[in-house]
């Protein structure tokens, strides 16, 4: 079976094409502020992140408080007291009655209903307004982890990988349980408010061979990082590997290039 099939598509091709005519038409109208965004980014050299600090800032107003407040608990800091909404405690549910599940979970947009249904293998959906979802079980979903990740989650968290297995785990679902509201926040950002750090970071990755030169900072910073930490090489190795992958599968950048700015790379 193909797990391919059950990935949901955001965008169809043509409102792909149409979104790509959208940011080319707010580049133009806004070509000073991209130009500024991307002398920020690539001026880069002494291992000055803030420009990464504005993108994260905006990431964060996109993902609810619930998820906010686990990732404060997975890197142990002080999380204040926060109302506990209906939409929370339907989450916090999900989670539990998906934490050690394996199989898939149906989605049902008409409804916003999730539900399990233990199945090795399924047909198409009937209607595009059902998703799968394929959950391993826990032990799957973490051996599944490379042991390098693994590795370094557990040194820098200083976790014991019982207890950061059922936290790593507990953070993902919530993530896939909140992310048609985390994809609507987005998309309010994008095309209603206009964010100019969020097109401007868009418009790089897809229209200006923007995960290449991202490659090439981070490469340059480890370099002037010297040996300080076995952390920092493992990370920015397994980083530019994904900006690789994700660059060639998604057509943003040839293989061939990738292999060109190799040779260029300290």
């Amino acid at each position: 079976m193909n797990d391919k099939k059950f990935t949901i598509q955001l965008l169809s091709n043509y409102q792909q094409r149409c979104f790509v005519e959208f940011l080319t038409e707010w580049k133009k109208e806004h070509e000073e502020e991209y130009l500024s965004f991307r002398d920020d980014l690539e001026s880069n050299t002494s291992g000055d992140f803030s420009v990464y600090a504005k993108l994260f800032e905006m990431a964060v107003e996109c993902i609810p408080a619930n998820i906010l407040v686990m990732c404060k608990e997975l890197f142990g800091a002080e999380v204040l007291p926060f109302e506990i909404d209906d939409k929370k405690r339907e989450i916090d549910e999900l989670v539990e009655k998906f934490l050690y599940f394996d199989g898939y979970a149906r989605f049902d947009t008409s409804q916003e209903e999730w539900t399990e249904e233990y199945v090795t293998e399924k047909d198409e959906p009937d209607t595009p307004k059902v998703f799968y979802f394929r959950i391993p079980g826990i032990d799957e979903w973490w051996n599944g982890i490379p042991a390098n990740y693994r590795m370094l989650a557990l040194m820098f968290l200083g976790s014991r990988e019982e207890e950061l297995k059922i936290q790593g785990r507990r953070l993902i679902l919530a993530g896939l349980f909140c992310m048609n509201e985390i994809i609507c926040n987005l998309c309010d950002l994008a095309l209603e408010k206009q964010n100019p750090i969020l097109l401007s970071g868009l418009y790089y990755i897809v229209l200006d061979h923007g995960l290449r030169s991202t490659s090439k900072l981070m490469s340059n910073a480890m370099s002037s990082m010297g040996a300080q930490s076995m952390l920092i090489p493992t990370l920015v190795t397994n980083v530019v590997g994904k900006l690789v992958s994700t660059s060639v599968s998604k057509g943003y950048d040839k293989k061939a290039d990738w292999k060109k700015d190799a040779k260029e790379y300290p």
